[in-house]
């Protein structure tokens, strides 16, 4: 079978290493890796997914249960499908409960693991221990990389990059001696990569990619030789298919991916071109990192988005021209074009421009290139290889340096959004969930500085707008609040929470048919608006409309049997029509659920005392 399915082996395998080399070196990359993330093990959760994935996620926090595995395997998070990461924050609740510190820890183990299997599978292929150590080495601390590690909600970026190196260790080792057996552990480690983030579809290309370079099993080249290794890897391309589409479902049905009426293709591109552009040079001069870089919108002048495409072209050309004489530096250019094929933003997931964790797997691609592009370079001007060492060594501490800096920013949520309202002008996300935070902090005045910045912004205006106002009323500053959702409900007038919200403040303000109005508007937009209804319900009731007010609140028991607020009110709203009985029994069943609720207890008390 080996001689119809599988492809030849590599024609001259590497010769082995020193094996006390090789654990020596392990040893210092994995300190190394470890020293600008152990401070995250005194960090804390942050206010941006880290919710959805663990504190805030009822059936994560249970821990590793049946429901949990049932649950991991058949939904979707934040419109993605990733059964193992979502297992591991299971497992991080049932060791470690909400303690982010333990969370964190386990992120950083991960990413240290996923360095180590990188540099033993460069060394497994190539059989130089410099190059791959100095391409282990950025990979394991280059500040890009701090999203990825620092972020608990990232944990399937870690864990998938983990699979990948482990992938690549499996091949190096089928390709010394192809095998079914061997290439079973291939697949088995693939599933598992797709099985923490769809990202890894385009592993099986790489994997070409380093046929041809560092494992020569192209040699001598020819297109029939070249078939046969594509064959080779139909069924990691089959498992690819079925990810991507599985993917494609998660999004769809969390409705995660932008339309294109909302993203036309020309933007999309546009912004593509510049983001691989601005993604080289955060690489080369890794400043002004953020969480979230707004999407450009098609604002992007022409002359940057075609200089952006004639650079991608000179350097794609350069790449091909020199594919025989520097075969690293174009197997390093084209990894790093291609993994970031499906998170470039032509299938945009989310508003965002670009993204640091984006880059966490495209970014060895040019580590590989310079390691091996510095290798070549000394070996021309005849460097010592302690010259050479010292440089490798002096760039990888300083990105190191400036990882630690980083890593600094996760240590609040407020620290990580000042830090990229501070790195990225106009960065309406960042002031929006700064806003969000103060407001729940109690810091009022603050709250109402952000919300005012992003008002007017494309993605957040009505958003800002109602929580600038929500802020005013907590303020006592009544009149603007509705000045402000007045003017807001103009611009927005199909937004059905805008409407609930000036109906809220409205009946506050004792205007309680106008609110009344506001509140059946709000509804007739999205009907399944609960505090819309529950708030209509009360404007009813303070009207004196008993009947209505029944009917709506029997619609929301419906939903919700267990509120005592809504037998409180329909026990208000039976008695106003003359239903005593049914009235004290909608009474009892509140204090049933609540037994603390003053007013049902008050209202049965002098209900039963008429008696």
């Amino acid at each position: 079978m080996s001689t119809i399915f599988f492809a030849p082996p590599m024609p001259h395998p590497p010769a082995p290493v020193n094996k006390g080399w090789r654990i020596g070196l392990m040893i210092a990359l994995g300190v190394l890796t470890l020293a600008p993330y152990a401070q995250t093990a005194w960090f804390g959760f942050v206010r941006y997914d880290d919710g959805v994935y663990v504190y805030e996620n009822d059936v994560v926090r249970q821990g590793l249960t049946f429901d949990g595995l049932r649950y991991a395997f058949t939904s979707s998070v934040n419109g993605t499908w990733l059964p193992l990461a979502m297992l591991s924050h299971m497992l991080d609740c049932q060791l470690y409960g909400l303690n982010a510190g333990g969370h964190h820890l386990t992120n950083v183990v991960i990413h240290v693991a996923g360095v180590l299997a990188l540099f033993a599978a460069l060394v497994r292929m190539t059989g130089q221990w410099g190059p791959s150590a100095f391409a282990a080495a950025l990979f394991g601390v280059h500040p890009l990389h701090v999203e990825s590690v620092a972020w608990i909600s990232e944990r399937k970026d870690v864990l998938s990059a983990l699979f990948w190196m482990l992938t690549l260790l499996a091949y190096a080792r089928y390709a010394e001696r192809p095998c079914g057996r061997r290439y079973g552990v291939v697949a088995l480690l693939y599933a598992m990569g797709l099985m923490s983030k769809a990202m890894l579809v385009t592993l099986p290309c790489v994997l070409l990619l380093l046929d041809y370079w560092p494992l020569r099993r192209c040699e001598p080249l020819s297109f029939r030789r070249m078939m046969r290794l594509a064959l080779e890897k139909v069924p990691l391309f089959i498992q690819a298919a079925a990810a991507s589409w599985v993917a494609v479902l998660a999004q769809h049905h969390d409705k995660a991916m932008s339309s294109l009426d909302a993203l036309p293709l020309s933007w999309r591109v546009s912004n593509a071109l510049v983001a691989y552009v601005r993604y080289l040079g955060k690489i080369f001069w890794p400043d002004n990192l953020a969480i979230f870089y707004p999407h450009p919108l098609g604002s992007l002048p022409m002359p940057a988005v075609a200089g952006a495409a004639a650079f991608l072209v000179l350097l794609t050309v350069l790449a091909l021209m020199r594919l025989r004489r520097t075969p690293y530096a174009a197997v390093g250019w084209f990894w790093f074009i291609g993994v970031l094929v499906p998170v470039i933003g032509l299938v945009q997931v989310g508003t965002q421009a670009m993204a640091d964790r984006y880059v966490h797997i495209p970014l060895i691609g040019i580590t590989i290139a310079l390691a091996w592009g510095m290798r070549a370079m000394a070996m021309r001007l005849k460097l010592p290889k302690t010259a050479l060492a010292a440089m490798g060594l002096g760039a990888v501490v300083l990105l190191a340096v400036l990882a630690t800096m980083q890593a600094r920013v996760w240590r609040s949520s407020e620290s990580l959004f000042m830090q990229a309202a501070t790195a990225v002008p106009r960065n309406d996300f960042a002031h929006y969930n700064l806003g969000s935070l103060y407001r729940d902090e109690n810091r009022l005045d603050e709250a109402a500085r952000e919300f005012a910045l992003v008002i007017g912004s494309r993605d957040h205006d009505a958003k800002a707008r109602r929580a600038l106002a929500e802020t005013y009323s907590t303020q006592g500053r009544l009149v603007e609040a509705q000045a402000l959702l007045l003017e807001s409900a103009k611009r927005h007038p199909n937004d059905a929470k805008m409407q609930a919200d000036l109906g809220a403040a409205l009946l506050r303000m004792g205007r309680t048919g106008e609110a009344a109005a506001r509140f059946q508007r709000a509804l007739e937009l999205d009907p399944n608006l609960t505090e819309a209804e529950d708030n209509l319900a009360a404007a009813q009731l303070m009207l004196g409309h008993f009947a209505e007010a029944e009917t709506a609140l029997r619609h929301a028991l419906a939903l919700r049997p267990n509120d005592a607020v809504l037998h409180n009110n329909l026990g208000l709203a039976l008695l106003g029509q003359g239903k005593r009985e049914d009235g004290i029994r909608a009474l009892r069943e509140a204090l049933r659920i609540d037994p603390a609720y003053a007013q049902a207890r008050d209202l049965l008390l002098q209900v039963e005392g008429q008696q």
